[in-house]
């Protein structure tokens, strides 16, 4: 509970209505998730596993110095990578798609219920929240 609590606090922190994303230099967009490249890994704060997040670094598309760090625990070496836990959401030619970094991953994605997930907002076709408007006052 508490490494799915982490997740989605950092992501909703970050990007609350999910609507943010990052533009690779080949002009691929990637959603402004922070754990779901490392989803998958996980650290301890005081005996209580968390998710593993990503660093600002990781949306930056250009190279960085040696020692970078692209998420918390450093186990990714490069913007737009992750781990074979993860998955990421990008964008292309305004087509938005999921890109799981293994097949394993894959398969235990399809097993998760999604409806209602914040990151289903991304899709073309996903859970949309209406605009609401106030009605105008009623002159007495």
């Amino acid at each position: 509970m508490s490494v799915t609590a982490a997740h989605e606090l950092f992501e909703m922190v970050i990007d609350p209505i999910a609507n943010l994303w990052a533009e690779a230099a080949d002009g691929t967009e990637y959603a402004y998730e922070m754990c779901d490249p490392v989803e998958e890994d996980t650290f301890l704060v005081d005996g209580i596993p968390m998710s593993n997040f990503l660093h600002p670094s990781w949306f930056e598309p250009f190279k960085h110095p040696p020692g970078t760090k692209f998420d918390h625990l450093g186990l990714l070496t490069k913007p737009f990578s992750m781990t074979k836990g993860g998955y990421v959401i990008l964008k292309k030619k305004g087509k938005v798609s999921e890109v799981f970094a293994s097949k394993a991953k894959e398969r235990r994605f399809a097993q998760e219920h999604r409806l209602g997930h914040r990151s289903e907002h991304r899709k073309p076709h996903g859970l949309r929240i209406e605009a609401r408007r106030r009605k105008p006052a009623v002159a007495a």
